[in-house]
């Protein structure tokens, strides 16, 4: 064989060895992790009940609310321009624009009053409270924003039983909005699982839970309880022991004419906020005293009964008042005293002679 053919043959068995090959890669497999589904559920969920369905369900509602109405004032706004809103928790209503003034009256969280056309000093604005009192309160705890207390674009009016709730920024895990007392009235657009969307004074909308509140008709007037004496006794001890504040009404500190006022709003019957009108409210009711003790017996006492008392025997002017409990016992705010108490006017001789009237302000059925 020529040389040439030889070595043409081995290069042919080197070239074999050379030759490229096909190369298959196998693709890496990726699992999804187990617990990424219940994730992207669990989401969902929460993206439909506290975002899409409280949408959805207040254009549904504004949808059909004209067609339920009886008319088109149940649309109309309530209030006018003059109508200022509440923006703390409590507010003080002062006698004079001057920041020494005594306070003669509290304003609640998200209250209407009416502002008065009078030329005050700086940072003060004079109005009047629904039940007709007058005063002045600091302009920066007022808004002129009504969409909070107007009835239209709303399902509920919620009010608040509790000695006091907070609002909530979202429905869960939110920050604190606001915290309200006992006798605090919101709107509120939509009720999910135990919780109220409300409006609030000065814009935006918080969340409540429905523990410690009353939800009514938007138009609905609360009625007094089957029970009502003792739900409004009840509803006055949630201040035993709370600081005393003249014209106070909140467990922020309270008189007994402010907790008079609450206990019978949160319960349905309306009565003034003053320990002067409160004299002159419902009926006055006779009573006796021992000829010799000169003291008034404490079966002439009824549950839910105002006993009023002067500062000295022979006075005729209400200087305090106290609520009588179902055992007898007053519930009140003694001048010199630091809290609410409860007092036994059987030990309490001198307190007893000072009575000058009881009246029955509680519906009797």
């Amino acid at each position: 064989m020529p040389f040439w053919s030889k070595k043409r043959k081995q290069n042919t068995r080197l070239n074999d060895y050379d030759a490229p090959r096909d190369v298959y890669i196998e693709p890496t497999r990726r699992d999804i992790p187990s617990w990424l589904l219940p994730l992207i559920i669990f989401l969902l969920i929460v993206l439909i009940v506290f975002y899409l369905a409280p949408r959805i369900t207040t254009s549904v509602i504004q949808l059909f609310k004209p067609a339920a109405a009886t008319g088109d004032a149940v649309l109309d706004d309530l209030y006018g321009e003059e109508t200022l809103v509440v923006t703390e928790s409590v507010a003080n209503l002062l006698a004079d624009d001057d920041l020494k003034s005594s306070r003669v009256a509290q304003a609640l969280y998200n209250e209407p009053v009416t502002q008065l056309k009078e030329q005050t000093n700086f940072g003060f604005t004079a109005v009047r409270l629904r039940d007709g009192t007058t005063g002045y309160m600091f302009s920066d705890q007022l808004t002129d924003y009504r969409g909070s207390v107007e009835p239209a674009g709303h399902s509920y009016r919620l009010v608040i039983t509790a000695a006091s709730r907070r609002v909530m920024s979202h429905a869960s895990r939110g920050t604190l909005v606001a915290e309200v007392m006992m006798g605090t009235e919101l709107f509120a657009d939509y009720r999910g699982n135990g919780i109220y969307r409300v409006h609030l004074p000065g814009g935006g909308k918080g969340w409540i839970s429905d523990e410690g509140t009353v939800a009514l008709g938007i138009h609905e007037k609360l009625k007094p309880p089957a029970d009502l004496e003792r739900y409004f006794v009840s509803s006055a001890m949630a201040f035993h022991k709370v600081t005393r504040l003249e014209n106070g009404l909140s467990i922020r500190g309270a008189s007994s004419s402010g907790i008079a006022y609450i206990a019978g709003l949160v319960n349905g019957v309306d009565l003034p906020r003053s320990l002067a009108s409160l004299y002159t409210t419902g009926t006055p009711m006779p009573f006796s005293r021992d000829a010799e003790t000169g003291l008034l017996s404490t079966s002439d006492l009824h549950t839910g009964d105002l006993v009023f008392m002067a500062a000295t025997v022979n006075g005729s002017e209400a200087q305090e008042m106290g609520i009588v409990m179902e055992d007898g016992q007053l519930l009140m705010t003694r001048r010199g005293s630091t809290s609410v108490r409860l007092i036994n006017l059987d030990q309490e001789p001198e307190l007893n002679r000072l009575i000058i009237g009881i009246r029955r302000v509680l519906p009797q059925r």
